[in-house]
């Protein structure tokens, strides 16, 4: 059966969203999340889904708000783009990107498919905002996805007022929306595999980007936000799936993770009374 898609273009309907005027040059959020949305929408050749494009002459947020909004339980995932903004914007060009990220409910537990977006978007030279993923019970369209079963995300793109955000997303847009596609199609297992043409599965095992390193798991799954045991030794992740180093404080007790670089690092070590290490730790 094929993944029914749900995009929505935020804001729109009379509300310009997120603005900025950078260099002399306007950004207006609704504009920037159609054209991405529909940059999207052509990137599904290869997989096996229903793909659907709510209404870019409407709001959603403000039909759901009225009771006229689309069905939410005729998809199987629903992927809402925006853009962000700062309390004070960042106007100057400083080599420094703020980044993309996520609102998920708070209910959710699944990430997958949103950590592959991330981590496929970083690997063309973007970074990451914060943690990557942020929970909320506060969005509309979010708590009526929740509230139908329906999987739901809330992309933010760019900081449509910081110009490094801007101007690299410009330069990247058609990228970033394949990037997008990808982490979607593979999260879900949806890319068709074309007859006659081997398709390389991707190996599990330690990777690594521009970001740091992380752990795909057989199941295509990542370690994050906790422990895990790989080879024998212990490695800690943070809620975006990077493995941490160094001396890190879990539940109120101090551990040391090896800093490399070589085999070791990010192994949990063992340590003395004074701190200094001796063995690795490799207890359940």
């Amino acid at each position: 059966m094929k993944k029914r898609i749900l995009f929505i273009a935020g804001h729109g309907q009379g509300d310009p969203g997120a603005c900025s005027t950078m260099n002399g040059v306007s950004y207006q959020e609704y504009l920037y999340t159609r054209e991405l949305v529909n940059l999207l929408a052509g990137c599904f050749g290869q997989a096996d889904a229903e793909i659907t494009v709510y209404d870019q002459a409407k709001n959603c947020y403000k039909q759901n708000k009225a009771g006229t909004g689309p069905d939410f339980k005729a998809y199987d995932y629903i992927f809402e783009v925006h853009f962000n903004a700062k309390v004070h914007g960042d106007g100057m060009m400083d080599g420094k990107f703020t980044g993309i990220g996520f609102y998920l409910h708070t209910g959710i537990h699944g990430v997958s498919v949103e950590q592959r977006i991330l981590k496929n978007v970083v690997s063309l030279g973007f970074k990451q905002w914060g943690d990557g993923i942020f929970y909320t019970s506060g969005l509309l369209n979010c708590n009526v996805a929740y509230r139908a079963g329906v999987d739901y995300a809330l992309l933010e793109t760019a900081f449509i007022d910081d110009l490094d955000d801007m101007s690299w997303y410009n330069a990247h847009k058609r990228e970033v929306a394949q990037a997008v596609a990808d982490g979607i199609m593979d999260g879900f297992g949806i890319r068709k595999v074309q007859e006659g043409i081997p398709q390389a599965p991707t190996a599990s095992g330690w990777q690594r980007d521009e970001t740091g390193w992380w752990y795909l798991d057989q199941d295509g799954k990542y370690p994050r936000n906790g422990w895990k045991k790989i080879g024998g030794r212990w490695y800690l992740f943070d809620r975006a799936g990077y493995m941490l180093k160094g001396l890190q404080a879990v539940d109120g007790k101090l551990y040391y993770l090896h800093e490399g670089p070589g085999a070791d690092e990010g192994a949990l070590m063992g340590t003395d009374e004074d701190g200094a290490l001796t063995v690795f730790w490799d207890e359940e």
